[in-house]
């Protein structure tokens, strides 16, 4: 048997479990504080963002209501709707010349939506210049008594992005008289956009309410993707869908530059614009690459420490276990004496007590065997002896039996012929004398020789019986499927055929199947079948029925019948050999026939019963 050094196999073996122990648990808890700590920097990075979007949105608000409130303050100085066009024009103008920074056009529409004067940066148009411009659909909204702010569009003169608002105006008695409209630059917008920063790769951008692109970080990138569809950005998506803001949501995503980032967009009030804020996920985790290299470092001087000091570690439970391999090996070779000499507290020195006191036992259990060996041989050579004297009981029990069956087939041979001879002189001498001598003979001589014959006839009829009793008890069982529903209509069918002038009423029950004897349960059928018959022969309607039942989970067969019945006192009386319950001038018989069927019911190893009531019928039971 090859045998690797225990010492270097076990110390080896333990240190690079231990190694392997150590950095799994390292790996897993390193990847899960990586995952953790992702997790918060992820979450505070999109706070962050949303604080961005936020403060970006304010800014966009505070501007938007600025001019929505120098339009309004316009609409409600001037009585525009008691100006001709012309005055209209001209006090657009002035207007526009002093917030020129701020709109980029100013017009006025009558009541009925017809636009009747307008400024812009490029000219004053007068309201016949501009009769068949359509009325523009958005202005409809002021002449409703409510301030509107449009969609962001280009503006027609200079590429300027601009966003259409309108403002009622109110006549004294605060009626609506008109409408004062005027599309905003957002070119301060866009400043706010481009100035704000989110980190050194961070950018912001505006979307409209239908999700298209209007403002930008870098204004010559903001002109060539003006009305870019962004609604497939996420955060774009939930400001389109009305969903409400939460730091749960995904955040990370495909953005709009083609990197993944994070995003997060907050909603400008008063007016259906969001703003976007997006950082690269690179530049978001910069921080975890440190953590990550940090653990790395660590789990390698770990393992470092751990292969250097594990020999060492290792080394004295290696030696103490090579010593308990020596003495398993010396047990194992049966020297049961070996003692195991380690005295240590933990697993190696209880281990050792365990070897300890295996081999005291063992040493007890052999000295026990050996003394239970020897019990065994003595036990043996008794169990012989009595194995001896067992043949030879069975050896004179069975020559007993052969020697009864001897008798038995004796006494049966003299009653077939020894008893029927004389009895057959007996009847035959009568007979000659009632034929021969009847005229001498006086009446009473006569009627004496007529009951020696139905003597000596009763007494053949009674030798025929025990005969049939003794056959029984010799017939060799073979056992068959047995369909009993069969036989009991066979016989029955006999009966009938020799008497068809009764009315008997059977019942059969189909398809009663039983493992037995064929001829000895056919005997069994017949001697109910005829016992039922005779004793319902003074019954002008009779019944018999044969059929099955189940008690206490064994199957019960049964032959039924409404004769004359019996007293249940007597019950005990039917199965025995020559018993009858009713005089032979009542009913013939033998009495032999029930003790036939409990002898046959017994030895196919069921048990046979009777129930029955004085002149309400019988109820002969068995079961196998």
């Amino acid at each position: 048997m090859i045998r690797i050094p225990l010492q270097k196999s076990i110390v080896t073996k333990l240190t690079f479990y231990s190694i392997l122990l150590i950095v799994l648990a390292l790996s897993v808890a390193g990847l899960i504080t990586i995952w953790v700590c992702r997790d918060l920097q992820k979450k505070e990075v999109i706070r962050g963002l949303e604080k961005t979007a936020g403060q970006v949105a304010l800014g966009i608000y505070s501007r938007m209501e600025i001019a929505t409130s120098i339009l309004n303050t316009l609409a409600q100085a001037h009585d525009f709707g008691a100006m001709d066009q012309y005055a209209q024009a001209l006090m657009l103008n002035r207007s526009l010349a002093q917030h020129r920074s701020i709109f980029d056009k100013l017009m006025v529409f009558d009541k009925s939506g017809q636009e009747t004067a307008r400024a812009s940066n490029a000219a004053a148009l007068a309201r016949s210049d501009a009769a068949d411009s359509p009325e523009p659909l958005e202005f409809s909204v002021p002449l409703r008594g409510q301030i509107y702010r449009g969609p962001i569009r280009i503006s027609e003169h200079g590429d300027v992005p601009v966003a259409t608002i309108g403002v009622p105006i109110l006549g004294r008695n605060l009626e609506v008289k008109g409408a004062l409209g005027a599309e905003v630059t957002l070119k301060q917008m866009w400043n706010v956009v481009s100035e704000m920063e989110y980190g050194r790769t961070g950018y912001v951008y505006v979307v409209d309410q239908h999700g298209r692109l209007v403002a930008f970080k870098e204004l010559t990138e903001a002109y060539r993707l003006f009305g870019k569809d962004m609604s497939d950005i996420p955060e774009v998506k939930n400001f389109i869908s009305g969903i409400p803001w939460d730091v749960d949501q995904r955040h990370e995503y495909i953005g709009l530059c083609g990197a993944q980032v994070i995003g997060s967009f907050a909603k400008i009030s008063k007016a259906n614009w969001a703003v976007v804020v997006e950082i690269p996920v690179e530049e978001a985790f910069a921080g975890l690459k440190h953590m990550i290299w940090s653990l790395v470092i660590l789990i390698l001087l770990i393992t470092i420490v751990t292969v250097s000091m594990s020999p060492l570690i290792f080394r004295r439970a290696a030696s103490d276990l090579d010593l308990l391999r020596k003495g398993a090996e010396l047990i194992g070779r049966g020297n049961l004496s070996h003692y195991i000499d380690i005295k240590r507290d933990d697993e190696l020195g209880i281990l050792a007590q365990v070897f300890n006191g295996m081999t005291e036992r063992l040493r007890e259990l052999i000295t026990d065997l050996e003394h239970r060996a020897t019990e065994r041989k003595e036990d043996a050579r008794e169990l012989a002896k009595l194995n001896e004297q067992l043949e030879q009981r069975v050896a004179e029990r069975t020559a007993e039996l052969v020697a009864r069956n001897s008798e038995l087939e004796a006494f049966s041979y003299s009653v077939s012929h020894d008893l029927r001879a004389p009895l057959r002189s007996i009847d035959g001498f009568s007979q000659a004398l009632l034929e021969d001598y009847c005229e001498r003979l006086e009446p009473e001589a006569q009627d004496f020789l007529k009951r020696i014959r139905k003597s000596s006839k009763r007494m053949g009829e009674l030798i025929d019986a025990l005969l049939e009793l003794f056959k029984v008890a010799q017939i060799r069982i073979s056992w068959h499927k047995v369909n009993l529903s069969v036989l009991v209509r066979e016989v029955v069918d006999m009966y009938m055929k020799t008497e068809p002038e009764r009315d008997v009423e059977v019942f059969i029950e189909n398809h009663l199947v039983v493992n037995g004897d064929p001829r000895l349960l056919r005997i069994v059928i017949e001697d109910l079948v005829s016992n039922a018959w005779k004793f319902t022969s003074r019954k002008e309607k009779a019944k018999i029925e044969f059929g099955s039942e189940v008690i206490n989970g064994s199957r019960v067969y049964f032959i039924r019948d409404n004769g004359v019945g019996f007293d249940m006192a007597y019950s005990s009386n039917l199965f025995k050999a020559f018993s009858r319950l009713h005089s032979q001038k009542d009913f013939e018989g033998t009495g032999i026939g029930l003790a036939v069927v409990d002898r046959v019911i017994k030895r196919l190893g069921g048990e046979a019963w009777a129930e029955g009531e004085v002149g309400k019928g019988a109820k002969f039971c068995f079961k196998l």
